[in-house]
């Protein structure tokens, strides 16, 4: 054989010179390929992570049941003049708390006191709000207002509270709520009376 078939069997053998700049092009665009999906791979684990870590366990916690108070001004009307209003009494109430994750919650509640409050001498209604921080142990602070026929326009100016208390889980789903609750200007609507007011209360909600 002359060296023209020599060279042309050692191409068809070995694969020659084409094969192998085909070999190092294809490697060369799999290299790149990877090295421009790395970052997206990347990126997208970290908003998985984060996805993950941002969603929560476990679902919101709704509470509702009813509870009463009692109370008890902390200076004597009587002694300020007003013998024909009540300075303690109970007080019956609707009550709802929204517990999501974590430590803060809300509640509201509805309060009916039957011979009257804040220097109203009627049933009144007291419709209140509270934020509070913990679990088993807890703290609010809270507004409401009084709403009675004794009121100019039927309702009282805002009041303040804070409370303080202890949540139970009894049963399963069921808690007993025992709180000491202390309300700033509650009888502002009764002039020149200068008193708060202290309650003590206990509640029973079921969680659902």
């Amino acid at each position: 054989m002359g060296p023209l078939m020599r060279s042309t069997e050692t191409t068809a053998a070995g694969g020659g010179p084409g094969r192998v700049c085909f070999a190092a092009k294809e490697e060369t665009r799999v290299t790149t390929s990877m090295k421009t999906r790395a970052p997206v791979l990347a990126a997208l684990t970290l908003v998985s992570s984060f996805l993950c870590l941002a969603t929560p366990a476990t679902a919101a916690e709704h509470r509702l049941g009813v509870g009463a108070n009692y109370w008890r001004t902390i200076d004597d009307l009587k002694d300020q003049g007003f013998g024909n209003i009540d300075d303690s009494g109970v007080a019956w109430m609707a009550t709802y708390q929204y517990v999501p994750t974590g430590l803060f919650r809300w509640e509201i509640d509805v309060e009916y006191f039957d011979s009257g409050f804040g220097g109203a001498t009627k049933e009144t209604l007291s419709p209140q709000i509270y934020l509070m921080l913990g679990s088993s142990f807890y703290a609010a602070v809270g507004i409401g207002v009084l709403q009675s026929d004794d009121f100019k326009g039927n309702h009282s100016d805002p009041f303040y509270a804070a409370k303080l208390g202890i949540d139970s889980e009894l049963l399963p789903n069921f808690h007993l709520d025992l709180f000491a609750n202390y309300r700033f200007e509650a009888w502002n609507q009764l002039d020149q009376a200068k008193t708060d007011t202290v309650f003590l209360g206990a509640a029973v909600r079921f969680a659902f």
